[in-house]
C-alpha cells in the first residue's frame, strides 16, 4: 500500500510538471504526458480503493492503463514527427 501512495504522489509530481511544460513553452507533448500521468495515478488510486478486485474492475484499470500508454506513444510519435 505504501508504494502506491509513493506512485500517486510521483504521478501527481509528473503531471503537475507536465502542464507546466505546456503553459510555459506551448508543447503539446507537456499536455500528453500531464493526461497520461493522471491517468496512471488513476489506476494507482483505484487499486488502493480495491477496485480490481473484480473482473470489471481489472478490465476498468487495463482500459485506463492502457490510453495512458496510447496517449504517451502518441505524444512521443509527434516528436519524432517534428521538424
Amino acid at each position: 500500500m505504501p508504494i502506491m501512495i509513493f506512485n500517486i504522489f510521483l504521478c501527481a509530481l509528473v503531471s503537475l510538471w507536465g502542464i507546466i511544460v505546456y503553459v510555459c513553452k506551448k508543447e503539446q507533448l507537456g499536455k500528453l504526458i500531464a493526461i497520461s500521468f493522471l491517468l496512471f495515478g488513476i489506476s494507482h488510486l483505484l487499486n488502493i480503493l480495491d477496485y480490481d478486485t473484480t473482473m470489471v474492475g481489472f478490465v476498468f484499470i487495463v482500459v485506463i492503463r492502457s490510453i495512458a500508454y496510447l496517449f504517451i506513444v502518441f505524444g512521443l510519435d509527434k516528436l519524432l514527427r517534428k521538424k
